[in-house]
């Protein structure tokens, strides 16, 4: 394929040049003169040499003018006009947020972008560019203009955010690189007065690019939504589901509000709501005694935009008629097992203790656990722990020697001093009786506290626990230690009668017991996990698991494998599953994008476009000097014209000399 443009086609007045070559030729030409010969035999010869010079001189004189030519071409530094379009160059800017869902926005925003593209010819290409919350290229620029097109019209609205100013700009940047005599951008979008807030209008596009908006969309008179919505316990126990409706209608609305418990077809509450235009109000339901929901979903008639017109919001954790004790091996192969024997006989009481060997696998978080072995804390082992509390979950810990020597106290709080062996018995004292692990058992008298004397102990870090109990000499022998959400309870002595006669005292079996009910109680007092925003980053649970959505748009979609963090970008109730454990979140829409109404004043983006100029060659030939001398630069085609001359040149030095022979 030949060249069919210049980077500097000035230089094709060199081809003035070419006239040298031909005056030189002419020039070297002989006037006849007579010449006598003694023979006519040597006239053939003369003549046959006469015409292979003369055929050698036309041949020197057509490479010289080659040679010549290429010159010029080479100084103009041509580039095949496939590297550079010559025709036009569109950016479709696709607003596809949550708004473009209300009513026929999308389908008619669609139609008339559609026919702005038109028919697209061979020399033009097209990009889509979505303006969402940050600008993202659905197709970029191509001149595959059937794919572009067909991404268009596959294309649906999204229902996140969008801010337009970042979308246009990028647009136009891509575009002022771009050789296409003709530039313009697409504008598709609803003019949400939210999608256009901060954009600096006083600052135009570069200038060649043509802006094309579609026309704004008429504010809709019929649209509520939902947000903010929570599911509490209130101080009596009782449930009390809330949510907060905002009507964006220009007129009184009355709708039916909904509450369904999980997954369930029936509602166990509607009430028919009425809205003042602009109003926003919290309604609050209490849910019946019997219904104890993992959640909950609020849902209001459709509207104009029926997307947010439901909700989801987590419960707290139903009610626990048991709690389960995991429960390590003793310390000592052999010895006896006194704390497991406490909790035999206390299975009957309530709540009920179900006691379960501590497992290999992950803890299960609403569980309490009871640490005596120092193998707990190392290891894998202690991985499961940290994930444990990391999760909310409870621990009590008995200290022995092996068990105070872990590294896991260091990462966690300090180490444990222990006890002077210069002092024969170490007694307990100076309860916190205010505290909620204390303060039922004073209730029945202080005897069952007094009394407890061992022969070693250890002293726990005072400005890392919360102090419960005090050793004799005033340094901390039973604390609560917060770990992240997790609490654990610390005892600076272990349960053996090597130690001490406490295992076998009447206040053992109570403490065990009213210690892991304390720790349940805080367990279930734990506030459900946070609603999230859709888009926001969730942090997952250490390790690997299963991500899926169990209701609202994304519920048809299959479980993924997840780890670290993940970005719902659809609303619903996400659950993650690892091994038998499974971890719910409420992910919702962001309140503001439900109002629907467009730029109050005039159009002040069509000051974004830089006012028209008249036709200036100058103008016009820097527009396109960037897109051209990336074209000139991705050919070469200079360095070929001079190599080429340079192969004429020695033809025609070669010729030249057998010429003049």
């Amino acid at each position: 394929m030949l060249p069919t443009e210049y980077l500097f086609p000035a230089f094709g007045l060199g081809l003035m040049a070419l006239a040298l070559p031909v005056l030189l030729h002419f020039l070297r030409r002989r006037m006849g003169q007579p010449l006598p010969l003694p023979s006519l035999f040597l006239l053939v010869p003369a003549a046959r040499s006469t015409r292979h010079h003369w055929l050698r001189r036309w041949l020197v004189l057509l490479l010289r003018m080659l040679a010549l030519a290429l010159l010029a071409a080479a100084f103009a530094r041509p580039f095949f006009q496939s590297y550079w379009s010559g025709g036009r160059a569109t950016v479709v800017v696709v607003d596809h947020s949550l708004s473009m869902q209300a009513g026929r926005r999308w389908s008619t925003l669609r139609t008339w972008a559609r026919t702005q593209i038109g028919r697209p010819g061979n020399d033009e290409t097209i990009g889509v560019l979505l303006a969402g919350a940050r600008p993202e290229w659905l197709v970029p620029l191509t001149r595959d203009t059937a794919s572009a097109t067909q991404a268009l019209d596959t294309l649906a609205p999204g229902w996140g955010s969008a801010r337009v100013e970042g979308a246009l700009r990028m647009a136009a940047d891509v575009l002022v690189a771009n050789p296409a005599r003709e530039r313009r951008i697409l504008f598709v979008g609803d003019h949400q007065q939210l999608s256009w807030s901060g954009t600096q209008f006083g600052q135009p596009l570069p200038p060649g690019i043509a802006v094309e908006f579609s026309a704004p969309s008429a504010a809709e008179a019929d649209q509520l939504a939902l947000s903010a919505p929570a599911v509490r316990r209130t101080a009596a126990g009782k449930l009390l589901a809330e949510v907060s409706v905002a009507s964006f209608a220009t007129t009184t609305q009355r709708r039916t509000l909904r509450l369904f418990a999980e997954n369930a077809t029936t509602p166990f509450h509607d009430a028919v709501l009425s809205f003042a235009p602009r109003e926003t109000r919290t309604v609050q339901v209490e849910l019946p005694a019997e219904l104890t929901p993992a959640w909950v979903r609020f849902a209001l008639d459709p509207d104009a935009l029926p997307a947010d017109d439901t909700a989801y919001a987590l419960a707290p954790g139903r009610p626990q008629t048991s709690t389960t004790v995991l429960l390590d091996s003793p310390p000592k192969v052999g010895s006896y097992d006194y704390v497991g024997t406490a909790f035999a006989a206390t299975a009957q009481l309530p709540p009920v203790l179900a006691v379960q060997p501590l497992p290999a696998t992950s803890w299960p978080p609403q569980s309490v656990v009871v640490l005596r072995n120092a193998d707990s804390l190392k290891g894998a082992a202690a991985q499961r722990l940290d994930a444990f509390l990391a999760a909310g979950g409870r621990a009590l810990v008995l200290v022995d020697a092996a068990l105070a020597e872990s590294d896991w106290w260091r990462q966690h709080a300090a180490p444990l001093t222990p006890l002077a062996t210069s002092t024969p018995v170490w007694r307990v004292r100076d309860w916190a009786l205010d505290h909620p692990l204390v303060a039922p058992m004073a209730e029945t008298g202080l005897r069952g506290l007094l009394g407890w004397e061992f022969r070693h102990g250890w002293a726990l870090p005072r400005g890392a626990v919360e102090p419960i109990a005090f050793w004799h000499d005033d340094t901390v022998a039973i604390g609560e230690l917060a770990v992240g959400p997790g609490r654990i309870v610390v005892c600076g002595f272990a349960a053996d009668r090597r130690d001490s006669d406490w295992p076998i005292a009447s206040a053992f079996v109570p403490f065990l017991h009213r210690t892991v009910r304390h720790l349940a109680e805080g367990q279930a007092a734990l506030p459900p996990t946070p609603a999230v925003r859709l888009g926001e980053t969730i942090t997952l649970p250490p390790g690997n698991g299963q991500w899926r959505a169990l209701v609202g748009p994304a519920a048809a979609l299959p479980a993924v494998s997840a780890t670290g963090s993940v970005s719902p970008t659809l609303p619903g109730i996400y659950a993650f599953t690892q091994d038998a454990e499974t971890k719910l979140w409420a992910v919702n829409l962001a309140a503001e994008e439900s109002d629907l109404a467009p730029w109050p004043e005039g159009q002040p983006w069509q000051q974004l476009v830089y006012p028209k100029l008249p036709p200036d060659a100058t103008k016009e030939s820097a527009r396109v000097a960037l897109a051209a001398v990336e074209a000139e630069q991705r050919t070469g085609l200079w360095w070929w014209c001079l190599a080429a001359m340079a192969a004429l040149l020695l033809a025609e030095l070669s010729l030249a000399n057998r010429t003049v022979r």
